[in-house]
């Protein structure tokens, strides 16, 4: 019985995970999509440490409601992430991906001036002041 002779992919036993990585980075595309999602999910987990912390300043250290306001956070992806596997099988991923991350940086700013509104009234003063 002959043996066959299977041309090396980088996903034998012996190889190292390291090298199937180098081998996909080559790809422009897969470049910006990693360095992307790194920006993308690092802000995300910023703005939760720093949602967090803000509700527990606010309650002078109450942990259940910082819990709950933590927890409530993940409502929308528990509620829309069904159909959203479906929308995105069936709509352009790339504007998909760009729409969502606008939404998302929009409220970031709304949720950091409300914060500024609420917590340092004299800001909002000062810049009525210079207009």
């Amino acid at each position: 019985m002959a043996h066959r002779v299977v041309p090396p992919t980088g996903n034998q036993p012996g190889a190292s995970r390291r090298s199937n990585f180098w081998i996909i980075s080559q790809y422009k595309d897969f470049r910006y999509l990693w360095i992307g999602n790194f920006f993308t999910v690092g802000a995300q987990w910023i703005q939760i440490l720093t949602v967090g912390w803000l509700v527990l300043q606010l309650t002078n250290g109450n942990a259940f409601l910082t819990g709950t306001v933590v927890g409530i956070r993940t409502l929308p992806i528990l509620i829309i992430g069904p159909w959203a596997g479906v929308l995105a099988d069936r709509i352009d991923r790339r504007k998909l991906v760009m729409t969502t991350q606008m939404y998302v940086a929009v409220a970031a700013v709304i949720f950091a001036f409300l914060v500024l509104a609420l917590l340092q009234p004299a800001f909002f003063r000062r810049v009525r002041r210079l207009e």
